[in-house]
């Protein structure tokens, strides 16, 4: 069975996808936290200083994309394109290949994500840095040997209690 690499345009849209579903999600806890939508420092000292909030937004981020990939090899934009992530063997990309990939995604976004775009259009298995140094790449969904995306998501919360 002949491997799908997936390019730029497929990846680019998943990423859209699950940006409006994180942002959605940060917006509203936002929101709840300081009962407005946008917060602006009171001075320069308040610019230059990271919030607490912010860095649980990142660690929000990174868990999003991790935990997704690393338990069920997709996040939701993945699979509303159709494509996955695994193992350059064909195996289940881990939560360990997930988390290097992902924590890579600080160089694959340099000068807006021109460094991962250049790589994966120019690799043969289209991948970024962060797939390259983890061993993992990005193809089209075996979604019949996949369960559903809601039915895998109960199945680990399920196990998250036991």
């Amino acid at each position: 069975m002949e491997v799908e690499y997936q390019g730029v345009f497929r990846r680019t849209l998943a990423y859209i996808v699950d940006s409006i579903v994180l942002f959605s999600l940060f917006g509203t806890a936002h929101f709840l936290i300081f009962g407005t939508w946008v917060r602006h420092p009171p001075d320069m000292k308040g610019l230059l200083t990271t919030h607490p909030v912010c860095l649980l937004y990142l660690g929000l981020y990174l868990g999003y994309f991790t935990v997704l990939e690393g338990t069920m090899g997709f996040t939701i934009g993945k699979r509303v394109l159709g494509i996955m992530v695994q193992k350059e063997n064909g195996e289940p990309c881990g939560m360990r290949e997930a988390l290097i990939r992902n924590l890579l995604r600080a160089v694959d976004g340099i000068a807006s994500y021109l460094v991962g775009v250049l790589l994966i259009a120019t690799s043969r298995k289209k991948q970024r840095f962060g797939d390259i140094v983890a061993k993992t790449v990005v193809v089209k969904g075996d979604w019949e040997n996949k369960p559903n995306i809601w039915r895998s998501l109960m199945c680990h919360m399920k196990n998250w209690k036991s």
